[in-house]
């Protein structure tokens, strides 16, 4: 197997103001924040979808559409000349990840619908174990601290939603979910080294966008409520907080958070990249208490503080003993 340049030749020390891991610190946080906001447009949904999980579907899959393409049309004016121009390479690895992305975002969305943002954000965070796993079947080894520091940081995200525990449709979904993550984690570290990350993103936004608008229409045509459909959505984005929120959404976990991930995951290697992402529960319950979808409690900071601590079990594994070859 042919080891991913990106994590065979790594950058020498020191080359880069920041290192690429605090960038995918920062992807973390703004994803987080992701998770308190999709709540709050399902909670709008409910209004109108009720206990209908098709209705339901249709306006998860109506905001995927929006944000994506939103995301696509961002891309396009802030560099068109780089966005646009032909890369096969870029593109093929755009779809790829894209495509993986897509099919656990829709799964994650249709799950949030039926669980709390704590609850998403664990079973989310289960991407981490996996995507080590599936490097592990495809031979790639990695530090046995990180195994641990992984462990500890699960047993974190277990901690946090202790007192809370349920396990139904919308856990089933996001656990779903988590597999097509952790896929998109090691398509990426396989596929993103080397590239031109604007337009690898702009390839994912736009895979993102076609796949959302086609699930939404064939939904749409299912049910025959194109005209029901459309006057809710108009409603819905006429609403200011509706808007702002989707603002924040589009800002940052979208623009900013999967922008970074397309461009420095790649520099830091799946392994890594899948404890960094362990953080994701800390953060997001953090947003989610903030939003007071549920209160601050022991249990909260004490797995917070486990999750830290697993990470920092993995910094420590790295910086002691380097890992080993990521291919062979």
């Amino acid at each position: 197997m042919t080891s991913n340049p990106s994590t065979a030749t790594p950058s020498p020390p020191n080359s880069r103001l920041i290192p690429p891991e605090w960038y995918l610190i920062g992807v973390v946080i703004v994803w987080s924040l992701s998770f308190s906001l999709m709540k709050r447009w399902q909670d709008a949904a409910q209004l109108w979808a009720g206990d209908d999980f098709l209705l339901q579907s249709q306006a998860s899959f109506a905001l995927m559409t929006v944000r994506m393409g939103l995301a696509s049309l961002c891309f396009i004016a802030a560099k068109p000349r780089v966005a646009l121009a032909p890369d096969r390479r870029a593109w093929l690895a755009g779809t790829c990840v894209g495509h993986c992305m897509w099919s656990g975002l829709a799964l994650q969305l249709l799950g949030l619908a039926l669980t709390s943002p704590a609850m998403s954000a664990f079973f989310t965070s289960l991407a981490s174990f996996f995507a080590p796993m599936i490097l592990l079947f495809m031979g790639v080894r990695q530090n046995r601290l990180l195994w641990m520091g992984l462990a500890v940081a699960l047993v974190g995200g277990v901690v946090m939603v202790e007192g809370g525990w349920k396990f139904g449709p919308g856990e089933a979904l996001t656990v779903l979910s988590a597999v097509f993550f952790a896929t998109q984690v090691v398509v990426l570290d396989r596929m993103g080294g080397e590239l031109v990350a604007h337009r690898l993103t702009l390839a994912f936004f736009t895979v993102n966008t076609l796949a959302s608008a086609l699930s939404l229409a064939v939904l749409v045509i299912w049910r025959g409520n194109g005209a029901e459909f459309i006057g809710w959505l108009s409603a819905m984005l006429g609403q200011p907080t509706v808007l702002f929120d989707l603002l924040l959404l589009l800002v940052f976990p979208t623009l900013i958070g999967f922008g970074w991930m397309n461009r420095y995951q790649p520099l830091v290697g799946a392994g890594r990249a899948a404890l960094i992402y362990l953080l994701e529960p800390v953060f997001a319950t953090a947003f989610s208490v903030a939003y007071q979808h549920e209160g601050l409690t022991w249990h909260l900071v004490t797995g917070g503080l486990l999750v830290l601590g697993g990470n920092l079990l993995g910094e420590w594994g790295r910086a002691a003993k380097p890992n080993p070859p990521e291919g062979t």
